[in-house]
């Protein structure tokens, strides 16, 4: 599939006229912040199970985004009566667009249509498609009709998967003009402006997506600055960034953010070394018995439902690592569960994982509230094993909680408690526990494809993704052996 990115997003009256202007004028000074990979991921699928459903129907294949664009003119050139086009493209300005489901009628008109991987109709939706409205206005195509096809959240995967239940179909005209127009007057606005229109950064800039440009209009912005504090709401960023409190030595001065991450600030403006605080860290450490077992799920979520039984989006877990010591000082075992390819794995996991984890092991986990809510899904599912699962859910401690307490803080955590800080900080040289130095997967996102990658694989590949798969959740665990280690050390 061709390169889809938003028009919405890039040129929307919505944000500022600085923005416009910089879309239409000037290509290579934009950041993009890369769609979340895994919203991507599910946005293509849908898409193209849509596009299939579209049948009989043109669909533009140039990768090329030009080429894409001349194809898209010569389909509609060429069209037959009631022509569908499928991710057609077109140029507007210094952008590319695409139309999900374009229709061309017999007299000229256009109806178009976006998909959608969500399963209800945003305000977002709406504005972006009525900059496409206008955006297609102005090249002098006559729209006639816009429609959102989304996703029932109440369909249930039952078989082979009817598009016509799987979608929902709504027309959205008469909301989409309501801002078409603006939106027409606005271009033809900017398009007279010569030179870069001057505006302030504000809320906007990061609302209801970072902007493109944010780095370009906050180059003059120190390395760390006010937006950098973690634990600070967006809208106490801006307060102070108003007030003129920019950089970390302007926040120490005005003494306007709260300890904790006044502690953050004062550790990098110094560049003070670690924060221990030897009772919290032994306070928790007493809470922790013997055998000790580590587990890390992994989780995907579909919006086109894999398995019978499963609504879209529906959270299901499909591996766990488990390194476990039966005595403090003890040797390091380690267990693993991956599931096929084929099959709803959720049962399987549940099962071998009750065999895994003794009766009343003590179980440790990094953001417990994850693992927790997997545990309890499993459970309400399968009466049979609720009461051991259960068990395993009860038992378990968060090893996140000293970091985001600040009972061990160090400066190169920039604030943060998750374990992607965390581990660097703690080990900035040691290869074996730098998720860079794995092949494929590097965090959750990129697992969650790879599995879901794998289901549609060949026998090869998928030898190659289980793989990758093991080593990358294996390193989550034994990563927190290795901070639970750490913070042993630390409390003596």
């Amino acid at each position: 599939m061709a390169d889809n990115t938003s028009l919405g997003k890039k040129l929307n009256i919505f944000t500022c006229e600085k923005k416009l202007w910089l879309d239409l004028n000037c290509r290579g000074v934009s950041n993009p912040k890369s769609m979340d990979i895994a919203e991507d991921y599910a946005a293509n699928s849908v898409k193209e199970f849509a596009y299939v459903s579209f049948a009989p129907s043109i669909k533009i294949t140039s990768e090329n985004q030009t080429d894409a664009v001349k194809e898209t003119l010569s389909a509609i050139s060429n069209r037959n009566e009631r022509t569908i086009i499928t991710d057609a493209a077109f140029s507007f300005g210094d952008r590319i667009f695409h139309i999900d489901r374009l229709l061309v009628k017999n007299d000229g008109a256009i109806e178009i249509c976006d998909i959608k991987a969500a399963t209800h109709i945003r305000d977002g939706f709406i504005k972006e498609l009525a900059f496409k409205c206008a955006a297609l206005c102005l090249l002098g195509f006559a729209v006639r009709k816009v429609y959102i096809r989304y996703i029932n959240d109440s369909f249930v995967k039952n078989g082979p998967i009817d598009a016509n239940k799987f979608f929902l179909h709504k027309d959205v005209t008469q909301d989409v003009l309501y801002y078409t127009e603006e939106n027409i007057q606005n271009i033809k606005k900017v398009t007279e402006i010569t030179d870069e229109p001057r505006c302030l950064i504000c809320e906007r800039c990061l609302s209801p997506y970072r902007c493109e440009y944010w780095n370009y209009c906050t180059d003059y912005f120190p390395e760390n600055n006010v937006f950098d504090i973690a634990g600070l709401s967006m809208d106490r960023k801006f307060e102070l960034f108003f007030d003129g409190i920019l950089s970390f030595e302007d926040v120490e001065k005005s003494g306007k953010v709260s300890k904790r991450q006044m502690e953050q600030v004062m550790a990098n403006l110094y560049s003070l070394p670690p924060k221990v605080d030897k009772n919290e860290l032994r306070s928790f450490l007493s809470e922790l018995t013997y055998p000790l077992y580590f587990l890390d799920f992994e989780t995907f979520q579909s919006a086109i439902p894999r398995f019978d039984g499963v609504r879209p989006f529906t959270q299901i877990p499909f591996q766990y690592s488990l390194h476990y010591a039966d005595a403090k000082g003890g040797g390091l075992c380690h267990k693993e569960f991956l599931a096929d390819f084929e099959h709803d794995p959720r049962r399987a996991l549940a099962v071998q994982l009750v065999n895994d984890i003794p009766i009343d092991a003590c179980v440790l986990a990094y953001n417990m509230t994850f693992e927790k809510g997997v545990i309890r899904t499993l459970a309400l599912m399968f009466n049979d094993l609720y009461d051991d699962l259960m068990r395993i859910h009860n038992n378990m401690r968060d090893l996140m909680v000293p970091f985001r307490k600040h009972s061990y803080y160090d400066r190169r955590m920039n604030g943060s408690h998750s374990l992607k800080a965390v581990l660097p900080a703690l080990f900035p040289d040691d290869k074996e526990l730098d998720y860079k130095n794995l092949d494929s997967v590097h965090n959750g996102l990129e697992a969650m494809i790879m599995y879901q990658q794998g289901c549609d694989a060949d026998s090869g590949t998928r030898r190659n993704i289980r793989e990758n798969l093991l080593n990358y959740c294996g390193l989550d665990t034994y990563a927190m052996v290795k901070i639970l280690e750490k913070l042993e050390n630390a409390s003596v």
